[in-house]
């Protein structure tokens, strides 16, 4: 947390390589805390059972959080790429990329994230993961 809160303050920090570091330090804590508090809580109340939806929970957003750390670690090697083989042109590449970034990242988890907020979509979801197809 505290990379995050340094490269945050920083002014200084604001610079692409340091972007993707802060976002890479979201990514890991944010898949310590899918894992963690779960085997945490096992090992204390000496449980070794999860919930069918605890389960799905977990490995959503393990392989998320893991697809977020490969992604960012791929342009982060294109950006060590970019700055160091091509460096007169690294502005103009990496502008291109982040472009392509924001055009193909923003339409692709937009449905997600509205998805995630419509209480129809959730309560079918949840329909279908307890096998409670009852007609009301």
């Amino acid at each position: 947390m505290a990379q995050c809160s340094a490269v945050a303050c920083g002014h200084h920090l604001h610079t692409p390589m340091f972007f993707f570091l802060l976002n890479l330090a979201l990514a890991d804590l944010g898949s310590i805390c899918t894992t963690v508090p779960k085997a945490m809580h096992n090992s204390l109340w000496e449980t070794k059972t999860i919930s069918s939806a605890g389960g799905v929970d977990q490995v959503f957003l393990l392989f998320f959080f893991m697809g977020a750390e490969y992604f960012l670690l791929t342009i982060m090697c294109y950006d060590c790429y970019v700055s160091i083989c091509k460096a007169l042109h690294y502005w103009t590449l990496l502008g291109l990329a982040l472009s392509v970034l924001y055009s193909v990242v923003s339409p692709v988890l937009n449905p997600l994230f509205y998805s995630l907020r419509n209480q129809e979509l959730k309560a079918a979801v949840w329909r279908l993961m307890t096998g409670c197809f009852h007609k009301h």
